[in-house]
């Protein structure tokens, strides 16, 4: 169970990752989040680096992450995808 939740976050934040990199091209959207518009502007692969850096480091502490842990972020990340997906239905 615990890897089909983790599976569900990669999934979640792969198009949230997509979806964001579309919406950003528009004129009258930004990123809302301090931290993903820090990498967009700086970072090399932008948001990916810092998405793949928080799916590798909570493969590093799989084993001390909880069960609610793991629902929490693959929840919240699927509402930002789902939020994400309005934005660009009213973008279109």
């Amino acid at each position: 169970m615990r890897w089909l939740i983790f599976a569900i976050f990669i999934l979640s934040s792969f198009t949230d990752a997509m979806l964001t990199s579309y919406l950003i091209s528009f004129d009258h959207l930004q990123e809302g989040n301090p931290i993903m518009s820090f990498a967009i502007k700086n970072l090399p692969g932008g948001m990916l680096s810092v998405k793949t850096g928080v799916i590798l480091g909570i493969a590093v502490f799989w084993k001390k992450s909880s069960d609610e842990f793991l629902v929490g972020i693959a929840l919240g990340m699927t509402l930002i995808t789902f939020w994400n997906s309005i934005l660009l239905s009213f973008c279109l």
